[in-house]
């Protein structure tokens, strides 16, 4: 069992060393046209982040069915680095699906069907592989799966990968935090200690942790319209703290546009991504992202 991280206190001085490896680091990087972390693939975002995912942990949440199982994996599939997308909610076939659907633009209905000869589908694998060699799904569907098992996955993968960074997507923190046994009661006390984990799990990698949420945001909204502290304003109102969004270095909201209707021709769907939290930036910026459902692609509207 890995041990478990402490507080580490030093003098200013003895961080002059790290300071100027991390900087030269940064330097190499850019030299070289590669970021120095995984990156979204958004360039507004990416720029508002600092150019790339830093070392933490990332919320990303909206309401069902908006599409942020597919942002997700768009990200960890293009990130520039090794990924593990843990998957609790969806079955890992569905996931290659629609990778496969967003690499070769083919439409994920007939990757269903079974119109498709075994040639064609090894053809079209290939290309999706050969375009994300280094993303690993984890199935976590039918079981839990601790901190200490995603950390051991995650490093082999980012060693086997000669990397010194890897981009963890969990989807999703309610069914990855939810107790054994009378899972379908849900408690805040288990979403905290969720998140907790999340933390953990990116400060000992070293590297960034997206974290998909189902997440109501009565709680944030009710704030900032009363002006009362987030952390003091549960789902229900009570004082219970629901304040787990400030571990996040940033947090970003994905939206259906209400005033939009969907292009029936081309299937897509108009979205913004909204920043609510960055220690890296700016806040309170609003991307525009058109969604096309049949090969499952954002892409950002200019």
């Amino acid at each position: 069992m890995a041990e478990a991280l402490v507080p580490n206190t030093v003098l200013i001085k003895d961080l002059v060393d790290q300071l100027i490896s991390d900087s030269e680091a940064v330097a190499a990087a850019r030299a070289s046209g590669r970021p120095s972390g995984p990156i979204t693939g958004f360039k507004t975002l990416d720029m508002m982040l600092g150019g790339y995912l830093s070392p933490g942990l990332h919320i990303l949440h909206s309401g069902t069915s908006v599409g942020k199982t597919a942002l997700a994996l768009q990200i960890a599939s293009m990130c520039g680095f090794p990924a593990l997308f843990v998957s609790t909610e969806t079955h890992i076939l569905e996931l290659f699906r629609r990778l496969i659907a967003r690499t070769t633009k083919t439409a994920l209905e007939r990757l269903k069907t079974g119109e498709l000869s075994a040639n064609a589908i090894a053809y079209l694998a290939k290309q999706t592989i050969d375009q994300s060699p280094t993303l690993a799904i984890m199935d976590a569907t039918s079981c839990s799966v601790s901190i200490n098992q995603i950390i051991e996955v995650s490093t082999s993968l980012r060693d086997w990968a000669g990397s010194n960074r890897i981009l963890v997507v969990i989807d999703s923190l309610q069914f990855w935090s939810r107790p054994e046994v009378d899972f379908a009661k849900g408690s805040e006390d288990f979403i905290a200690s969720g998140i907790r984990c999340a933390s953990e799990l990116a400060a000992r990698l070293s590297s960034p942790v997206l974290l998909l949420s189902h997440k109501n945001r009565s709680p944030m909204d009710k704030a900032q319209q009363t002006g009362t502290h987030p952390s003091v304003v549960s789902q229900s109102g009570s004082s219970k703290s629901v304040d787990y969004e400030y571990f996040a270095e940033t947090v970003l909201e994905l939206t259906k546009d209400k005033e939009l209707k969907s292009d029936a021709l081309s299937a897509k769907s108009s979205l913004t991504l909204m920043i609510r939290k960055n220690r890296h930036g700016s806040v309170g910026i609003n991307i525009s992202l058109d969604f096309t459902g049949q090969f499952q692609l954002f892409v950002e509207k200019v």
